[in-house]
C-alpha cells in the first residue's frame, strides 16, 4: 500500500510537482513501480501505480 506523508526529499528520492504540490518518491519505487498518478478527491488523495494493491486513498 502506498501512503502520503509529510517529509523532505533525501538523496535517493525524486521530486514531482503537480497541482501546486510537491511529491517526494523513492527513486527505487519510482523506477520499479512507476509511473504514479495522484488524484485529489473530496476525501483526500488517491495514489495509483503498477504496484499491486495501489489505488489507496489518503485523507479524511
Amino acid at each position: 500500500m502506498l501512503k502520503l506523508a509529510p517529509g523532505e526529499p533525501g538523496t535517493d528520492d525524486a521530486v514531482y510537482q503537480a497541482g501546486g504540490f510537491s511529491f517526494v518518491v523513492s527513486r527505487y519505487l519510482s523506477e520499479s513501480f512507476g509511473p504514479f498518478t495522484i488524484d485529489a478527491t473530496p476525501r483526500g488523495f488517491v495514489i495509483r501505480s503498477k504496484l499491486p494493491g495501489s489505488g489507496s486513498s489518503c485523507g479524511r
